[in-house]
């Protein structure tokens, strides 16, 4: 759960100062301002449009739009009328309410990021500049222009937060939420909090998170806030579910709701439901827990809100899950992934297509199971691409934040001396300096600590590229032994056919072929093996399939022998594979000696399915049957029953129509 932004229609953190206002601006004030404003603006009218028509350059001219490298022909329509309006009542007012308000709506408004920040800085630069001047500012001037840079330095804030820098938006959030408290700006203040709030909860800091999160509240229920209120509520709602205090949460998202209704805030509604839905499902009152989703649902799709209609559809199709109800499960979890794809966020499509892996694989579809399996694992590779980066930015931002919350209690700690100088009070100044001496000392040896933190990451980053190149160097010298096997292989066969060929008896040739079928299939194995480069993924269906064809094709019959194939796409280790192949090649061989005797052609059927977790391999012929006699006692019969002891198997030999062995065995 995002902490800050579960009901925000941008990604920027809410902004409660504006939410009212900008609400009423976006919906009813374009049209009845043009047509109030047509005539008195008239001039600016045309040097606007004679500046954007006129201007055949690739950027704005800064004189007039006030920022650098303004790219106008890139931006939607929306975007440039929400600057050209602004930038209108920013020339056309001498007020410096007006204009700043003018440009704080293109930053709360604009959905370009090539747009908003760019404003936001120049109204930073431009309240900075303002501030310095403090002999030609009244009071009410100050409170003005410090207002806007509390809220320019809370969006620089935002913008170190997105990019995952939690030390720096943390310094910028305070940096506001110190102007915010010395101009007393109540309306603003649960938003700082809750944006520092927001950090702790990136962090696991759940205490810190929680602390931030009820001053916001307190300050929010005394204003009679209703919107961040509505909010702060379900924060604290999702912050007691991380920590597994779930009546607790559950408290805070009912109370959520009843806000949210009051100011028909059917997202935030719906977000709260679902969260009260989870949590009814982790107490296992399923029933209970499915209306609550189910009421969610019909809010999402009434507001076409994908992202919580694809919570809202997930959660139920796992309630079915638990509730055994394969078919309604099934149709909850393919809307919910239909709706992932559309939404587009790589970590729900993940989410969804193991879901309804795990469901056909139920259901016994498994080629839908498989592509829903491969799905999943692309997802989670994309997604886990980032997070060793992540993780290590994660873990600076923690020592950084550290230091910092030191440096504010060395502000502190001088403000409040600053403070005891004006009321001469001495012995209070004493234990003031002591405590800075105190948290002087401490940030000294945090620091010192962060410096070792420092090397020792470096020293890791250093030893995990030489275990990298290790293992890499061992896959190949792994994949060169089984290159040189195989060729070692190859010339043990080619020896033993230069052999066989300098005898006369028939028999004595005839063990030699089948010695060469052996020693073939343990080639073409390892063949497989060093191509691949996995040892524990090999292919059934890609190495049975040749491996059957080249034994056929190798072995001398006098008649056409046709080949039924039907061998699942399935996944097995070398040391499975390897007694698997000898088992094929010495049921395979066998057939080809003796069931054709006397026929004009024959057929050769295998088969390998996965069945309820057992893999079972089927090898039939149509011959002329098995005809018990001393062979059945030889090395052949002998080799198939050590190879599937070898595999922790069973096989049965049937014989009806020809000759049938069913070998059962696990991966």
């Amino acid at each position: 759960m995002g902490p800050l932004t579960n009901y925000l229609l941008k990604i920027k953190i809410f902004n409660f100062t504006n939410y009212v206002k900008s609400l009423s601006f976006t919906v009813l004030n374009p049209a009845k301002n043009m047509l109030k404003n047509i005539k008195s603006h008239t001039l600016l009218y045309i040097l606007l449009f004679s500046i954007v028509f006129s201007n055949a350059q690739n950027y704005a001219d800064k004189n007039y739009y006030l920022v650098d490298s303004l790219e106008l022909e890139n931006l939607v329509s929306s975007e440039k009328n929400l600057i050209d309006s602004s930038l209108i009542e920013y020339h056309s007012s001498r007020k410096y309410n007006t204009k700043l308000e003018a440009i704080n709506n293109i930053i709360e408004h604009s959905w370009d990021d090539g747009v908003w920040p760019k404003y936001n800085h120049w109204l930073y630069e431009y309240t900075t500049t303002k501030l310095a001047d403090t002999l030609s500012n009244s009071l009410e001037l100050q409170k003005l222009l410090l207002s806007y840079k509390s809220k320019a330095l809370n969006n620089i804030g935002v913008i170190y937060n997105d990019k995952g820098d939690f030390s720096e938006a943390l310094m910028f959030y305070y940096k506001s939420l110190k102007i915010r408290e010395q101009i007393k700006d109540s309306t603003s203040l649960p938003e700082s909090y809750n944006n520092i709030g927001s950090i702790y909860i990136s962090l696991e800091n759940f205490k810190k998170a929680l602390e931030y999160n009820e001053k916001a509240l307190s300050i929010a229920t005394v204003t009679n806030n209703l919107q961040p209120k509505a909010i702060i509520l379900s924060n604290i709602g999702g912050i007691y579910t991380k920590q597994g205090l779930y009546n607790k949460a559950l408290l805070y998202f009912e109370k959520s709701i009843v806000i949210n209704k009051q100011i028909q805030n059917n997202d935030g509604i719906a977000n709260s439901l679902n969260h009260i839905g989870n949590l009814l499902e982790k107490q296992n009152k399923l029933n209970k827990g499915l209306d609550y989703l189910n009421e969610g649902l019909k809010l999402s799709e009434r507001n076409n809100n994908l992202l919580e209609g694809i919570k809202s559809q997930t959660s139920i199709a796992k309630i079915y899950i638990k509730k055994k109800d394969a078919n309604k499960s099934k149709i909850y979890a393919e809307k919910a992934f239909a709706t992932a794809k559309k939404y587009g966020d790589p970590e729900y499509v993940m989410t969804t297509s193991l879901l309804l892996s795990t469901i056909y694989k139920n259901e016994g579809d498994w080629k839908k199971s498989f592509n829903m399996q491969q799905l999943y694992f692309t997802m989670k590779d994309s997604i886990q691409n980032n997070e060793v980066e992540q993780s290590l930015i994660k873990q600076k931002s923690k020592y950084d934040i550290e230091k910092k919350e030191q440096e504010i209690d060395i502000l502190s700690a001088n403000n409040e001396i600053q403070r005891l100088k004006i009321s001469k009070n001495k012995y209070s100044m004493i234990l003031i300096c002591i405590a800075l001496l105190l948290a002087l000392v401490t940030a000294f040896v945090s620091f010192r600590g962060y410096r070792k933190k420092q090397l020792i990451n470096r020293l890791l980053k250093i030893q995990k590229a030489e275990i990298s190149e290790k293992n890499e160097a061992k896959k190949t010298m792994l994949q060169e032994i089984h290159h040189r096997v195989k060729n070692n292989l190859q010339v043990v066969n080619s020896l033993l056919r230069m052999q066989s060929s300098k005898l006369e008896d028939e028999n004595i040739v005839d063990m030699f072929k089948q010695t060469q079928s052996r020693v073939s299939s343990m080639a073409k194995l390892h063949e497989k093996m060093y191509q691949s480069g996995d040892l524990e993924k090999l292919s059934a269906k890609e190495h049975l399939t040749m491996l059957v064809k080249e034994i056929v094709r190798n072995y001398s019959v006098d008649i056409p022998i046709n080949l039924d194939l039907d061998i699942d796409v399935i996944f097995i280790d070398s040391r499975t594979m390897m007694p698997l192949s000898l088992i094929v090649n010495e049921i395979i061989t066998n057939s080809l000696k003796y069931a054709f005797k006397g026929r004009e052609e024959g057929l050769i059927t295998v088969k390998l399915n996965k069945v309820n977790d057992v893999n079972e391999l089927i090898i039939s012929d149509d011959g002329v049957g098995y005809m018990p006699n001393d062979e059945s006692a030889g090395l052949g019969s002998k080799l198939i029953q050590s190879f599937t002891r070898q595999l922790n198997g069973e096989i049965k030999l049937v014989i009806n129509n020809g000759t049938i062995f069913k070998l059962t065995f696990k991966n």
